[in-house]
């Protein structure tokens, strides 16, 4: 597959139909992949089915964030830089 022609990617089921057109053979050109993945515009709206939010999951990441701004406001009141 020639670089040159790649084809249109509006969503990314079409990246998805072209990826595996291209992986079925053994040999894959590795420029026509990049170039194929480089055509691809990311929309939300494509990627919205994947999110999953688990408040459960993200216990951590907040805790991280509490203590980040601890930390930011004991430096503001010592005044240490």
């Amino acid at each position: 597959m020639d670089i040159q022609q790649v084809p249109s990617i509006t969503c990314l089921d079409d990246l998805i139909n072209q990826l595996r057109v291209v992986f079925q053979s053994d040999c894959v050109n590795v420029d026509y992949v990049r170039a194929l993945l480089a055509a691809y515009k990311s929309n939300p709206k494509d990627w919205k089915q994947f999110a999953i939010f688990d408040p459960h999951r993200y216990v951590y990441v907040d805790f991280l964030k509490t203590v980040r701004e601890r930390e930011r406001e004991f430096i503001r009141q010592t005044n240490i830089k």
